[in-house]
């Protein structure tokens, strides 16, 4: 186990030869790229404190080294197109149990018993947790006593909860009154956040796919088959778990469905394409209609900002701590300075949304006004971002979740 920590530690590259393995938190973002989910991604090797933030107090060693050891390795030789979180969250489970019977944590003293313990903890929150812990588990087992690294370790560890994680999957299953009030929540959509939801549902119902493979769509994704004589109607889709793109047929009695939806989300998004295409050939620049040039440059007073970014809201300059050129009632600011402000809004990947098909924003079929879902704010007419999974997430929140957000509820009574 020394030999194989100092070999993950010293000799391997994966997720960068600057690593530094010692440290409790690593950033990972570089080697992934995840569809829809713009934050950064880190491993963190550290517990979460009462309020559920992480702390910077590593997990205790030398069972911290373990687990680095092991993701790092087992990532260097099976890349995953997904960075390794479930495997971590779980390696904590198992820190649980060593802190429950009292053993000290160490992967070379695993055994079946101690398995068993984490997945009973997993189950404390839900079986489809435990579910998730053992397969995880299971698998960590196995390899350590394949590679010598722990010599009670059961290679053929069977968690036991599949009938329970059956039954959870099927509890999370939309009930009858929530698919009934999906068709209509879309018909009596207005809004253009509501209308983007609905549609974006619609899609998954006439081409079912992983959620991740719609943000990949480009605004004009329809095919036209090769022979003239036929008729079907076809999108281009974006692959994903190693999938090739490819195209796919819909079938006739959905073709009226999928065009109406892709027409009104193309229709829904198609000024922040603009907004998109304007940055991409106008570097540096802030985007301005054309009604709006002869402010290019000027000082602008509170209503000039507002006619530029759509935000009506008197005190949104002095809210990004804008320094105001001339003060008082008649306060103006330095068009340099909201340019600035805007230009760093700017997605980190711009001008290319999706980096494994290559997908500018310009061209993408889900992105939209900045701040458009959100509740409390109005939408930038000067800014964009792409659709991402909390946002359609959120969309369709059962009750109890953030029930204000929720597209069917706003729309019908559920």
């Amino acid at each position: 186990m020394t030999r194989f920590i100092a070999f993950a530690k010293e000799d391997l590259t994966i997720w960068g030869p600057d690593l530094i393995f010692d440290e409790p938190i690593w950033d990972v973002t570089d080697s992934y790229f995840v569809r829809g989910r713009p934050h950064r991604i880190k491993l963190r090797f550290c517990d979460r404190d009462k309020e559920g933030t992480f702390t910077p107090v590593p997990l205790e060693e030398p069972f911290a080294a373990q687990i680095k050891s092991v993701l790092r390795y087992r990532e260097s030789i099976e890349r995953r197109e997904a960075a390794p979180l479930l495997s971590l969250s779980a390696y904590k489970t198992l820190l649980q149990a060593y802190r429950t019977t009292g053993m000290v944590p160490n992967l070379t003293n695993l055994t079946s018993s101690l398995v068993d313990t984490a997945v009973a903890i997993a189950g404390e929150t839900s079986s489809y947790h435990a579910a998730r812990v053992g397969v995880a588990l299971a698998e960590l087992s196995r390899f350590l006593f394949t590679n010598r690294l722990a010599p009670f370790a059961p290679p053929d560890y069977r968690h036991g909860v599949s009938r329970s994680y059956r039954k959870a999957s099927e509890k999370g299953l939309p009930s009858e009154e929530a698919l009934e009030a999906l068709p209509k929540a879309r018909l009596l959509a207005t809004h253009p956040r509501d209308v983007i939801l609905t549609n974006v549902m619609a899609l998954l119902v006439v081409a079912p796919s992983r959620i991740n493979e719609l943000f990949a769509l480009p605004s004009h994704c329809e095919v036209r088959p090769l022979d003239p004589h036929d008729d079907r109607y076809m999108l281009w889709w974006a692959g994903s778990k190693r999938h090739q793109d490819f195209i796919k047929g819909i079938p006739e009695a959905l073709t009226p469905l999928a065009k109406e939806s892709i027409g009104l989300l193309r229709k829904c998004t198609s000024a922040a394409r603009d907004v998109a295409l304007w940055y991409e050939k106008n570097p540096g620049a802030l985007f301005l209609t054309s009604d709006l040039e002869h402010l290019r440059g000027k000082d602008l007073s509170v209503d000039d900002i507002s006619l530029i970014t759509g935000i009506t809201s008197k005190w949104w300059a002095t809210n990004r701590r804008l320094k105001s050129v001339v003060g008082g009632p008649t306060a103006r600011y330095s068009f340099g300075e909201v340019e600035r402000l805007f230009i760093a809004m700017l997605p980190s990947t711009f001008p290319i949304m999706d980096r494994k098909t290559g997908l500018k924003f310009s061209e993408a079929l889900l992105v939209v006004p900045k701040n458009l879902f959100d509740m409390k704010t109005q939408a930038f007419t000067c800014m964009f971002e792409p659709i991402t999974y909390s946002r359609v997430q959120e969309g369709f929140m059962k009750a109890g979740g953030y029930s204000h957000a929720s597209a069917c509820r706003r729309q019908t009574s559920l």
